[in-house]
């Protein structure tokens, strides 16, 4: 197995245990994924960390990938779980340094102890995260949804209506429509998102 082979035969031998195969698909999406972590994170280490965790899923997950959704969609959604687990952690971990209970205090005040700007940095940070919030909610959508999802908003960079008609060519004014139906759809799904809000 070739590492210039495209993904689908990639994913299709490593799930048979071409290991050759499996080490070359994710050589070939590290960088990516990586870019999506960092953009998440804003951190190196966690982006490491966070990568880290996402290819291990992967690998761990490979056998249920089944191809309805392009191999780089099902990769992101995990990536972006990743990056979620690791910003919860951090801001966990951050929580349980504090000898008092922050949110009795004035984030923004000058007079806020470092710990307490952390927290509120921190939890800002999870509220900018909504792209991977909402990764939860495109697994409900059919899978050419999910696909124009990523492919014009979570992708780095994200490609132009024009750039994604040639790509899977249909008509600009087909795919227009497509697109608003596939994010009018995600927006009925995520107005159960106000009760995760309500825990930040």
């Amino acid at each position: 197995m070739t590492p210039e082979a495209d993904d689908g035969t990639l994913v299709a031998a490593a799930q048979r245990g071409d290991t050759a195969a499996l080490d070359a698909l994710l050589r070939r999406h590290h960088d990516t994924l990586y870019a999506l972590c960092r953009r998440m994170t804003r951190n190196d280490a966690d982006a490491q960390d966070a990568t880290q965790d996402a290819m291990i899923a992967i690998v761990r997950g490979l056998d249920r990938f089944d191809g309805r959704a392009a191999f780089t969609t099902w990769a992101y959604r995990i990536t972006a779980n990743a990056c979620i687990d690791e910003l919860r952690r951090r801001r966990t971990q951050v929580r349980s340094t504090c000898a008092f209970d922050a949110e009795q205090h004035d984030h923004t005040a000058p007079g806020a102890g470092p710990e307490i700007r952390v927290i509120a940095r921190q939890t800002a940070e999870l509220k900018q995260n909504l792209a991977g919030r909402l990764s939860r909610r495109l697994d409900r959508l059919p899978a050419f949804q999910r696909e124009l999802i990523y492919l014009m908003l979570l992708r780095e960079p994200p490609l132009s209506l024009r750039q994604v008609s040639q790509l899977k060519k249909i008509p600009i004014s087909t795919l227009h429509s497509r697109f608003r139906n596939a994010i009018d759809r995600l927006r009925e799904l995520c107005r159960e998102l106000g009760e995760e809000w309500k825990n930040l």
